[in-house]
């Protein structure tokens, strides 16, 4: 099947089109109405006139969907009603080789017999001219070559010390590196490293039980300031369970696994602790607050 070409209906309009390819642009029309977009993509498809239609693309923008999108010749007509602007572009794929010029903007105007035609409503748009390919430079001539003035001397070579003769006088020896200060104890200073204080609960699992929801977020947000790692069940990574009461299934379960148990003010009295800026003995804390001492096996 051979190519499709746009067809060349009968121009009714005053208003002009925006059409570009190969960087030139054709003639613009502003706030069309509905009337004026049909004929806008008439004229369009006129102008454009044996050019494939693969070639064409019309974009369109959706005032109620504030969108853009790209439409085939099948499907622009159904939605002229919603559209706001229209832009017929030409993408053929000599697109890119040509130089951009400047838009080509017309006055409108009709024609002598009075029917609304443009007496010069465009046509054809000119081909392109063949690109000519750039001239390969002369074979004979080495490229990147400084040529000298005319009449200097050509410039003299930089001199070479002769082998076990010194060096010139104004050669300076490259610098050495700068040492770096050293700490006492043989060890290089470090710039402006930050020394990260270890959270007194780091490395603690807590498990919670006996409390409602909102005292348990609570210590939840406390203990993990402090470094906890805390979870709503009981498993093998626990390491300590806080209690409001000795009992429940959490409870039991802790006694047979040998964890200690602590009261619910361990973690309020250490958080506040930190917070003043005092150091937190985890051990001390531990053992002040303890609840069931785990037993010893």
């Amino acid at each position: 099947m051979g190519e499709e070409f746009c067809d060349s209906p009968t121009v009714k309009t005053k208003r002009f089109i925006g059409v570009e390819y190969a960087g030139r642009k054709g003639l613009i029309q502003r706030n069309p109405s509905y009337e004026a977009s049909v004929e806008f993509v008439r004229i369009a498809f006129k102008a454009l006139q044996g050019v494939p239609i693969s070639h064409i693309a019309i974009s369109a923008y959706i005032e109620e969907f504030d969108d853009t999108l790209e439409l085939s010749e099948h499907v622009w007509e159904e939605l002229l009603p919603e559209l706001k602007f229209i832009t017929v572009t030409l993408v053929g794929p000599s697109a890119e080789t040509s130089e951009p010029e400047e838009a080509i903007l017309e006055p409108e105007y009709e024609s002598a017999s009075g029917d609304g035609t443009p007496a010069d409503a465009p046509t054809d748009l000119p081909p392109d001219p063949p690109e000519e390919p750039p001239a390969d430079p002369p074979e004979d001539v080495p490229e990147d070559v400084p040529e000298d003035a005319p009449g200097d001397p050509p410039a003299d070579p930089p001199e070479e010390p002769a082998e076990g003769g010194d060096a010139p006088e104004d050669s300076a020896p490259p610098p050495e590196p700068a040492e770096e200060p050293e700490i006492p104890g043989g060890f290089p200073a470090c710039d402006d490293e930050p020394v990260e204080d270890v959270l007194p609960f780091a490395d603690i699992v807590l498990c919670f039980t006996g409390m409602g929801s909102r005292s348990r977020i609570t210590l939840f947000e406390k203990a993990e300031a402090l470094g906890a790692i805390c979870d709503n069940n009981l498993t093998n990574r626990t390491t300590h369970l806080v209690a409001a009461i000795p009992e429940g299934p959490k409870y039991q379960w802790a006694l047979k696994l040998k964890l200690p148990v602590l009261s619910v003010d361990w973690i309020p009295n250490a958080h506040a602790k930190w917070l003043a800026g005092e150091p937190v003995d985890r051990d001390e804390s531990i053992r002040t607050h303890l609840l069931i001492p785990p037993e010893d096996g």
